[in-house]
Parts: structure tokens; C-alpha cells; sequence
């Protein structure tokens, strides 16, 4: 089995803004955990981490919504036969 090894923080330094190269932590380059780590978060299990001495926290502040609002689906065709 293959495996690929990737930061756990973003690195917005990686392939410009527009790419998806410099997304793939699973933590903002701030120390945001993304929505794949809230349960542990909410569990407490990054209580004694912290990113430039602050806490780690949610991205959205945990809403929901708000992620939702971000997405960008992929194009899709229709196929109107």
C-alpha cells in the first residue's frame, strides 16, 4: 500500500493561492483544525497543543453553515436526452 505523508498545517507558501497544493493540513497555517478534526476538538484531545501559543480551535468557529457557504461544487453536465 502506497502512502503520501502531508503537513498537518497548510502551507500557503506552496503553489500560490490558487492552487489546491497549499490546502491540504488538516490545520489552517493559523491553527484552525479543519472539519475532518472538530469531533476532536469538541473531545478536548488538542487541549494541551497550541499553534503560535493560541489554542487550536475550529475553522467557521465550529458553524456548520458557515463551512457550507465556502464550498465550490464541481461543475457538473447535465444531460438533457
Amino acid at each position: 500500500m502506497s502512502c503520501f505523508h502531508f503537513e498537518a498545517f497548510n502551507e500557503p507558501w506552496k503553489g500560490g493561492k490558487v492552487g489546491s497544493e497549499s490546502h491540504f493540513g488538516l490545520f489552517t497555517v493559523d491553527g484552525k483544525a479543519k472539519y475532518a478534526l472538530w469531533n476532536l476538538v469538541d473531545n478536548g484531545f488538542f487541549d494541551s497543543v497550541t499553534r503560535g501559543g493560541k489554542p487550536i480551535t475550529k475553522t467557521y468557529d465550529g458553524n456548520l453553515q458557515l463551512l457550507f457557504k465556502d464550498l465550490l461544487l464541481p461543475p457538473i453536465k447535465k444531460n438533457n436526452k
